[in-house]
């Protein structure tokens, strides 16, 4: 019986640290979403940024990543960064993934 209790603790000890490895691996949280363009303006590096806004009328219109999860609120709080306003207007519908490379305080459209 001691045999078992030994070994389940290890097992419980192994598993956190598993857990707190796999949240140190996780450089780039991405998640896929559907949504609008909320608003958008561009920044002194002349990159476009701009904010989210989602309907959730299909159900599945922000799935976090399985290995690496950006979490909701993050991606509502944060500006997603793309190349150019050329093309955008408030309202547009916008999919894709959203990556957030820890090294930036901004979201990237993949």
């Amino acid at each position: 019986m001691l045999v078992n209790s030994v070994w389940s603790k290890w097992i419980v000890v192994m598993m956190a640290v598993l857990a707190a490895e796999g949240a140190l691996a996780c450089a780039q949280p991405e998640a896929q979403f559907r949504g609008r363009v909320k608003a958008f303006e561009v920044g002194s590096d002349g990159f476009c940024r701009f904010r989210l806004a989602l309907s959730f009328q299909w159900g599945d219109d922000y799935v976090s990543s399985q290995v690496c999860p950006l979490d909701l609120d993050e991606a509502l709080v944060r500006s997603i960064r793309v190349t150019s306003c050329e093309g955008w207007r408030e309202g547009d519908a916008v999919s894709g993934y959203l990556v957030w490379p820890r090294e930036s305080e901004d979201l990237v459209l993949e």
